[in-house]
C-alpha cells in the first residue's frame, strides 16, 4: 500500500456496520473448520477450539476486522493503480466545476452522472463534507454511467 492512500475506516459493532456479511463470512469459516475438525484430529481437538472460540469471542471481531483490513487495502491499491495509469482522468480542467481553495493541499475529485440514483443519494453527504473540510477543494467530473442522456443533461 502507498504511503499517501487513504487508511482504512473502522467500524464498530460485529454484525453491524456496512459490511455485516464479512461478520457471516467469519463465522461461517470457524463453522467450516469446526465441522472439519473431527476427519482431522477426533473430538477433543473440536472440543478444545470451540471451547477456546466461546470463552474468547473477541477474536471473531479481530478475525473480521483483519479482513475488512486486507479488503480495504485491496481496495484502495487498486484504485491508485488504476488512477496512476489514468493521470488524464484525474486531471483538474478549468471547466470542470469546483469548490474550495485552488491552492488546497488536498483534493477530492467526484465523478457523478445526473441520471444516476446512487450519485444523487450520495449528493447530501458530499455537500456536508464540503462545509466541514472548507480547506479541501472538491471537483465535479461529469460521469455518465446509465445512458447517453444522462451526459445531455450535464451540458
Amino acid at each position: 500500500m502507498r504511503k499517501d492512500a487513504p487508511e482504512p475506516a473502522r467500524t464498530s459493532g460485529f454484525f453491524s456496520g456496512p459490511r455485516p456479511g464479512q461478520a457471516a463470512l467469519a463465522v461461517s469459516a470457524i463453522a467450516l473448520v469446526l465441522a472439519a475438525v473431527p476427519y482431522f484430529n477426533g473430538g477433543p481437538f473440536e472440543q478444545r477450539v470451540r471451547g477456546y472460540l466461546l470463552s474468547h469471542p473477541e477474536m471473531l471481531q479481530e478475525m473480521s476486522d483483519a479482513l475488512r483490513t486486507q479488503q480495504d487495502n485491496a481496495r484502495i491499491s487498486t484504485v491508485n493503480e488504476r488512477a496512476a495509469a489514468n493521470p488524464t482522468l484525474l486531471a483538474v480542467d478549468a471547466r470542470d466545476p469546483a469548490f474550495g481553495p485552488a491552492d488546497a493541499k488536498v483534493t477530492v475529485i467526484e465523478f457523478f452522472d445526473f441520471r444516476c440514483p446512487g450519485c444523487k443519494a450520495t449528493a447530501p453527504e458530499v455537500l456536508r463534507l464540503m462545509q466541514a473540510h472548507p480547506d479541501v477543494r472538491f471537483v465535479f467530473k461529469d460521469w455518465p454511467i446509465l445512458d447517453r442522456p444522462g451526459e445531455d443533461a450535464s451540458h
